[in-house]
């Protein structure tokens, strides 16, 4: 039983940052990426999957159950 707790817990921080990306992304372009080239928006998103990871790599505010405790 504690082991499917250390996995659940392990697991949300890596989902989280996964959902936000996702939603970011579509937000950020919506349907562009249809008509986009291969990595035409590499440049502008990089900047941001790397701002996020770091964020939810070392941020404790990144855990948001753990925060509401």
């Amino acid at each position: 039983m504690a082991d499917v707790f250390i996995v659940s817990f392990a697991g949300r921080i890596p989902f989280a940052f996964l959902e936000d990306i996702h939603q970011r992304f579509v937000r950020t372009y919506g349907r562009a990426v249809f008509s986009a080239l291969p990595y035409g928006m590499n440049d502008e998103f990089s900047r941001v999957l790397s701002q996020q990871m770091e964020y939810y790599s070392s941020d404790p505010n990144a855990d948001r159950i753990n925060r509401l405790k």
